[in-house]
């Protein structure tokens, strides 16, 4: 093959293997999504609620500590495909917070 023609064998390629190539992609998107949520699982274990000290990672979020600065939310980070430095330089941005305390902290004008 000509190295002029790789366009055009490229989007031929593509065409006559589409189904293939979007169903491959997709699994392949579907690991990436779980390995990011593995490691996010395992990243919260290590820490804690910066207020109250609770541990248990199913109850850890990440409050912004200023919205401005924010690129994206640390919750849609898997849906994004975004990639660990990223997601670590966001993160920087946060403080760890309870479930509890980040209610607290964005519903404290109602209580005052």
């Amino acid at each position: 093959m000509p190295s002029k023609d790789i366009n055009q064998y490229n989007r031929l390629y593509y065409q006559q293997n589409r189904e293939h190539l979007l169903r491959k992609q997709a699994e392949k998107n579907k690991r990436f999504a779980e390995n990011r949520r593995k490691w996010l699982i395992e990243f919260k274990k290590t820490l804690k609620c910066v207020r109250c000290q609770e541990s248990h990672p199913a109850t850890l979020t990440f409050h912004h500590r200023n919205d401005s600065e924010k690129s994206f939310e640390i919750g849609n980070a898997l849906k994004l495909g975004v990639s660990l430095k990223r997601l670590l330089a966001e993160i920087d941005k946060c403080e760890v917070l309870c479930a509890n305390c980040h209610a607290k902290e964005h519903l404290a004008y109602l209580y005052e």
